[in-house]
């Protein structure tokens, strides 16, 4: 029985050859689905949410990459409540901000040292977990939000366009203070240990059209140049996801080029095609020689059936054109509850196309192909024999899908 690792390195060895491109599924919401945990443990213990994780990534033969509470890490340790369904990522209480006026900004600062509130430490067990699992280093560190994001989540959006509206001072100060008493020394801290890794901040909030373009450059971007400015100097590496927006701007193309002084890669989640197509987006990947990384819309995956993600997977391939094969990435977020069969149809389809090196596409024929075992079967298999030296200390609780 192969180990985690080996696992990984079996997937990994081709792209690293330069014989393939990087396309994944991300798979970790889904393992929670499959193995039946409830979020309040899922998202809160490292060894539960890094085992299924890494046994979902296995099944699916994918590379492992966690699913964390990665929009709320800084606000939940600073004493925002948070709301939990039985399943599913957790989310702010909106209803119930802990910055209701100007008497409330002593409230943002941190009751310790970063790495050590809320459930931030179990999120940094993770990356050391995945490291132990499955042999690969921490690259990026998510669980960290842009100052806007932070904002809303303590102040929630509608407070925060409020004091926007009425008070753009105490926006301003707000907006500062979550840059400055908050993400400076949580970045420098993330720093201090793992210096290599790319620090990848959620900015969901102050997208457009949540925003006006005015907004999301004033309360937005010049807040990560401040941020930029406090940290890049002692060495950490910071983005930022900008993953839409382009379509309500009157410049498409020059839009998504600025976006490239925030995020390195040119970055198309496909949302937004029905406007700005695939080809805008490549253009600027090549003029900048940028990387271009293209996501298959997760209701492709969610809704099925295997032959049209397959096909659909097809159509986004051929966007590469010129784009170097290293510089060139497909990926998926496999919604919470899809079935096991389109996201075993997705995983071959990704696998075939993305060791063609000709773009040659159209000559490829993927079959969908069936599972052998449930997640089930798999995960007690893997159970008798460990080879990883997993705790499993989940699994009594686990009420595994479709048993």
């Amino acid at each position: 029985m192969k180990t985690m690792k080996e696992h990984t390195i079996e997937l990994m060895t081709p792209i690293m050859l330069g014989e393939a491109c990087v396309a994944s599924v991300a798979v970790g919401e889904h393992g929670q689905y499959l193995a039946g945990i409830p979020s309040a443990e899922f998202y809160h213990d490292a060894d539960t949410n890094v085992e299924i994780a890494c046994l979902t990534a296995e099944y699916y033969s994918q590379i492992a990459a966690g699913q964390w509470d990665l929009y709320n890490a800084e606000a939940r340790a600073i004493g925002q409540s948070i709301k939990y369904a039985e399943f599913g990522i957790p989310d702010i209480d909106q209803t119930n901000p802990i910055i209701k006026s100007e008497n409330d900004l002593d409230k943002i600062k941190w009751p310790d040292d970063p790495l050590k509130c809320g459930t931030i430490p179990e999120y940094v067990r993770t990356l050391e977990l995945f490291e132990k699992y499955a042999g690969m280093p921490p690259s990026m560190y998510s669980a960290i939000t842009s100052a806007f994001t932070l904002a809303c989540g303590i102040c929630s959006y509608a407070g925060m366009m409020k004091f926007i509206k009425r008070s753009p001072e105490l926006a301003h100060e707000i907006l500062r203070r979550c840059t400055y008493d908050i993400l400076v020394p949580y970045i420098k801290a993330i720093h201090a240990k793992f210096p290599d890794v790319l620090i990848k901040l959620s900015d969901a909030w102050e997208m457009v059209p949540n925003v006006s373009p005015k907004i999301q450059v004033e309360y937005g971007f010049d807040y990560y140049d401040k941020l930029r400015d406090a940290v890049e100097p002692d060495g950490a590496i910071i983005e930022w996801w900008l993953a839409y927006s382009e379509k309500n701007f009157p410049n498409p193309k020059e839009y998504i080029r600025g976006k490239l002084k925030y995020n390195s890669t040119v970055f198309c989640p496909s949302t937004e095609v029905d406007v700005v197509p695939y080809s805008v987006y490549q253009e600027v990947a090549l003029e900048e020689d940028a990387s271009l990384m293209l996501g298959l819309p997760s209701t492709a995956v969610y809704d099925g059936p295997p032959e049209a993600i397959i096909e659909h997977s097809r159509m986004l391939f051929n966007v590469k054109g010129d784009i170097p094969l290293h510089q060139f990435n497909v990926i998926v977020q496999a919604p919470y509850s899809t079935k096991p069969e389109y996201i075993i149809a997705t995983g071959a389809a990704f696998k075939a196309f993305s060791l063609v090196t000709d773009n040659n596409y159209d000559a490829v024929k993927v079959e969908p192909p069936k599972l052998t075992q449930s997640f089930g079967d798999f995960v007690r298999n893997k159970a008798k024999e460990n080879p990883d030296g997993y705790s499993f200390k989940w699994l009594g609780r686990a009420k595994f899908y479709g048993e």
